[in-house]
Order: structure tokens, then sequence, then C-alpha cells
């Protein structure tokens, strides 16, 4: 039962996982989540570094130092360029910025503290420099990085009389921002003031790669800001949200801060798409996979211990466990690698209905063809061969009616051959797989019960052989006890009663002589056992004399009803040994054999003194007790009581 209400939990609770979340729509995807509660500063930084595409792991930013090459700069132009490195170094202390011609001067000793990375060498070193010139466009400088790319903006800003040019480029690159080129000139009307925070701003945005494409809704908010798409060289503010979006970007930490947001904020599957399309694949795939195998064996355990006895229960419970299941699986992988794909909880259980009835068909289909057409009684690799058969049909049926009703009666389903051609090369597959994996379980099942059953018969074998040696056993025990209280009996009267004593001797012949003509038999009739009895009461009577009264009574329909050898003759001999011999006046033994409905009841009853607390003592009747035991299970009992009447009672069923 825990089982079933496992899986019960399983297909229902992942289309409520999908469907749970009330930002999950299309409207919402494009509009952003407009709902959630965000954080400015972060939201900022995703639309200025990401604003048109997934994180996937990439990082524009300087891995290494932030290195600047001047050219043609003027001592004035130095001294400026080093005030403005000292302010981006407030707002990135961790961070090495220095001149490309100073860093170079300690390499050795800079890359052994760690300060270099590995992969940056001393040779490409001006690759990841900013150059900086402070002419006019100088050729030399455009021809060295006309290999990157040909499309240059020249942009001219006017104020006043104030007139600069600069020329840009850039590229991304596994270690960081390279090739970045900015050229300034300047008129002699522009104040040292005015120059820096021009240089000033362009050194900001080129520490960061990439911002360019900037969604037009949100450039209100963000007005003036240095990464801003309105903001200019002459016209920008440096805001709390540029220093965050600079201070995160160079934190060691990154990616992890920006993805531990992004799941706190969005839609789980949104959040980490964005962060890796590849990574949301693999949480997908794992997912499936992990809840496929889990489910998939409680199904087998489902299999195991539920078998109902009409087949098509069993047909339907199989095809639509398997089927919801895959739909389900398919729907949560869906979820992860689509986030703009969304389905409502109403369309969910619209599917659901759908679906049900569909794999009802097919669980018609399946026990139809199996059970009604095909024989039961074929050999393994008939039985698997069938099994495939049935399961590609069945699994390839729908799309043969589509097929059917497409060609004959022109309704058209699918939009052209080539589509045809692919649905039925997938669903082939798919079903071959299927087919395969079915016929494998089948055929594993099928050795399974063969061992199991194989096992069980020996097992059984060898309970029968233990169960004729314990009664063996038992039967040899019961000789030797009886003998030796017969014996002791003549023993006693041999010196009192010559002729009584030969009389004993000549009983206990015969008795035994009984006992020897049924050596290895397990069972004897009613009838046998009686005269065995007598017998026995006969030899007790001549040692008792006029002490001991018996008397025997029998439905003459059970005589030759078989019972356990040796079943009756302990339960007499009990009551004389502990009820008889201990009176002092006359004793009185009855031995009672009649049936009630379906059973047979065996009573002995006495006039001795009464039965102990417990268990009753005595050899005998242990004896008997694993002579029921042994041939009829529980389905036999033994019972005494000393109210009304001292008794002792076998129970024993009739059509044994």
């Amino acid at each position: 039962m825990k089982k079933i209400i496992l899986i019960l939990i399983i297909l229902i609770g992942i289309p409520f996982f999908i469907c749970s979340d009330d930002n999950l729509n299309t409207l919402n995807y494009e509009k952003g989540f407009p709902n959630l509660p965000k954080n400015d500063n972060w939201e900022y930084v995703i639309s200025r570094l990401y604003p048109n595409e997934a994180v996937n792991n990439k990082i524009g930013r300087f891995e290494g130092p932030i290195l600047i090459e001047l050219h043609q700069a003027s001592k004035k132009d130095s001294s400026l360029i080093k005030d403005i490195m000292k302010d981006i170094k407030v707002l990135l202390p961790k961070k090495e910025i220095n001149f490309l011609t100073s860093f170079i001067s300690n390499y050795d000793e800079k890359r052994a503290k760690g300060i270099i990375p590995k992969n940056y060498d001393l040779n490409n070193l001006k690759e990841y420099a900013i150059q900086l010139s402070f002419d006019s466009i100088n050729p030399k400088l455009r021809q060295e990085y006309t290999h990157i790319t040909k499309i240059y903006d020249k942009i001219t800003i006017s104020n006043s009389q104030k007139n600069y040019n600069y020329i840009s480029n850039t590229r991304d690159h596994l270690n960081g921002i390279t090739n970045q080129y900015l050229n300034f000139e300047f008129s002699n009307s522009v104040s040292t003031q005015e120059r820096k925070k021009i240089i000033y701003y362009k050194l900001l945005r080129a520490l960061v790669y990439d911002f360019t494409t900037f969604p037009p809704n949100k450039e209100i908010k963000y007005n003036k800001a240095v990464f801003s798409r309105n903001s200019s060289p002459t016209n920008y503010q440096l805001t709390q949200m540029d220093v965050f979006l600079l201070q995160k970007l160079y934190a060691n930490d990154f990616l992890s801060q920006l993805k531990s947001y992004m799941v706190d904020t969005y839609p789980l599957n949104y959040a980490l798409n964005f962060m890796s399309k590849r990574d949301a694949k693999l949480v997908g795939l794992i997912s499936v996979i992990l809840i496929g195998l889990i489910s998939t064996i409680l199904i087998v355990f489902i299999f195991t211990e539920i078998d109902f006895t009409n087949k098509f229960f069993n047909y339907l419970l199989t095809v639509c466990l398997i089927g919801i299941l895959s739909v389900n699986l398919l729907l949560l992988y869906n979820y992860f690698v689509e986030p703009s794909s969304f389905i409502h909880l109403k369309n969910m259980l619209i599917i659901f209905f759908c679906v049900s009835i569909y794999f009802l068909i097919l669980s018609t289909l399946f026990w139809f063809l199996e059970e009604k057409v095909f024989f039961k009684q074929v050999e393994i690799l008939q039985f698997l061969g069938i099994k495939i058969l049935v399961t590609l049909f069945v699994l390839n049926f729908p799309t043969i009616v589509l097929l059917f009703l497409n060609y004959f009666f022109h309704i058209q389903f699918f939009d052209n051959e080539r589509t045809i051609f692919a649905i039925i090369n997938s669903l082939l597959i798919i079903s071959a797989f299927i087919a395969i994996i079915r016929s494998v379980i089948l055929y594993l099942d099928f050795q399974s019960k063969s061992l199991i059953n194989k096992k069980d018969i020996e097992l059984s074998r060898l309970k029968e052989i233990n169960v004729q040696s314990e009664l063996k056993s038992l039967q040899s025990q019961i000789n030797p006890h009886f003998l030796y209280n017969s014996l002791n009996s003549i023993a006693s009267l041999a010196p009192i009663n010559a002729e009584k004593t030969q009389k004993m001797a000549h009983s206990l012949s015969d008795l035994f002589k009984y006992s020897i003509n049924r050596k290895g038999q397990k069972m004897s009739t009613i009838k046998d056992e009686i005269e065995m009895v007598q017998a026995y009461l006969e030899i007790e009577k001549i040692r008792f004399e006029e002490r001991l009264n018996f008397t025997i009574k029998v439905d003459e329909t059970l005589l030759n009803h078989k019972i356990p050898l040796f079943l009756i003759q302990p339960l007499v001999e009990n009551a004389i040994k502990h009820g008889v011999s201990k009176n002092k006046d006359k004793g009185e033994v009855v031995l009672n054999i009649e049936k009630e409905t379906n059973k047979i009841l065996i009573t002995v009853t006495d006039n001795g003194p009464d039965f102990p607390e417990g268990l009753v003592s005595g050899h005998g009747l242990q004896t008997v007790y694993d002579l029921l035991r042994l041939s009829y299970g529980d389905k036999a009992s033994l019972n005494w009581t000393n109210t009304p009447q001292k008794m002792i009672t076998i129970t024993i069923p009739k059509n044994s």
C-alpha cells in the first residue's frame, strides 16, 4: 500500500509542481515577470550585462589585471590617467590596476604571487591592455586592430567650442576583454576637469563588455547612469547602481551571487535557463532519470504484489501507470528546458483526461490481442515474439489510423510527407525500444519464476523427507516406551500369578505382531487403531483386574477413515498411567470417536486425578502433539479439561 501511495504522490506531484507558480504564463514571461519583488541593483546588472541571452558562465570583465598602455600622452594626460586609476581602485580595491610598462617590469614576481592568471602570457599582455591614444587618429594603431573588426564608431561631441573625437572597439575573449582601443582628441579649450570626466566615463565603460543593447523600456529608470544607453561622456552620473554593478562583476563569486538572486527571485526553470541552458537541460535530464528510475522500481514492485483475477485490470494498471509516468516525465523535462512554454492546471487536467482515455484504448488492445487472440500456452521464444509484435502494433495503432484516414479520406493531420515520415520513424524507434525492454523484463520474470518454482519443488521434497523422518522417529519412540511399561507389568505379576503372567505375555506378543506388520507405514485406519488399543487394554486389564473398566464407542462410518499410526494408544496409556493407577477405587476409561460436521473428535475420559496446570506432562502426549503437527499442520488440535469431566480431546479434519 505504501508503494502505491508513493507512486501516486509522484504522478500527481509533478503536474502540481509544474503548474504551482502563478507567474508562469506567457504574458508575465514576455514582460519580464513584473509582479515579482525584485532588487533594482541586480536588475540593473542583468539588463546591462545579459540583455538578450543567457549567462552560460560568461563574464564580461578583465579576468587578470586591468592594464593601460598610453600613446602620445603628455605629462598632463599621464597625470590625469593616474588620478583616474586611483578613483577606479577605490571602486575595485582588490583589483590590480596599473600601466602596462610598470606591470611588465616585475612580471615574474606578480605571476609567482598569483596576481597574473596562468594563461596570461607575457607576449600577449598587450592584447589585454586598454590602449589609450591622445593625438589625432593614428593610422598605425588603426591598422593594428583591423583584424578584429571592420566596423568603427566615430562620434563627435560638441559642447560650445570644446571638441574631441574617439574610436573604440572591443571583443570577448576566453580570459576577458581584449584588444580595446580608445582615442581621444581634445581641443585646447577643454578643461582638465572635463577631460578627466570624459576619460573616466570611457574607462569605466571599458571595464564592462557588451552593454550596448539595452531594453528601451528600462532606459527612463536608468537614465544618465554610466552604463545607460542615454548617457554620454559629458552627461552622466556615477550612480549607486553603477558602483554595485562594477563591484559585483569583479567579485570572485559573481556567478554564484547572480545565480542565488535569480533562483530566489524568478521561477526555477527561468532562473536555470538564464544562468545556463546547458545546465538547465542537465538538471531536467537528471530529474527525469532519477524520478523515472524510482517510479519504475515502485511500479515493478507493485506489479509483483498485485495480481487481479480479471487480467484486463492488470493491463489497464500497467499501461496507465507507465503511460502517465512517461507523460509526466516529458512535461517535467519540457518545464526545465523551455521556460517560455506554459501549461495551466486546467489545461493539465484536460491533457491527463485525454491521455487516460488513450491509455484505456491501448490497455483494451493489449488485453484483447494477448489474452483472447493468441494462445496462452506457447514456448518462451514464441511468447516473447508475440509480446514484441503486439507491443509494436498497439503503440503504432493510432498513427496507423491517422495515416489510413489521411490516405483514403484525405483528412489532413500532417503538413507534408516529410512530417509523416519523421513521425513514423520516431514512433517506430520508441515503440521498438519499449517492446524490447518489455520482452527483456518478461524474460527475466519468466526465468525468475522458473527458478523459484524449481526451488519450491526441491524444498517441498526436502520437507516431505523431513516429515517422514520425524514420523518414523516418533513411531520408533512409541514402541520402546510401551514395551518398557508392559514388561514392568509382567515383571510385577510374575511372582504373584504365573497364569496371568503367561496370558499377558501372549497378549503383548500379539500387540507387537500388530506393530511389526505396519512397519514403514505412516497412516492406519481407525478400525486397526481401535484393535490395537483393545489389545493394549486387555494387557492392562490383567494387571489391574477389577480396578480397571474401559469402554470404546466408535461411529461405524469412521472405521475406514485413516489417521496417523499410533495416534490413539498414547492417549489411553496416559489415562491409565496418570489416572487409573492413581485411584484406590475402580478406574473408568472411556474412548469415544465421533464426527462433527467436517471434523473428527477423538476423546479419552478417565476418573483419575485432575490434569495439572499448564502443559500436560507425559512423553506420550508430546508424541501425539508432534504427530498432529507433522500430519495436519494447523488444521488439527489437542485440548484437555478437568471440568465438567476430565477428558482429553483430539480434533482432526475429516477430509484430510
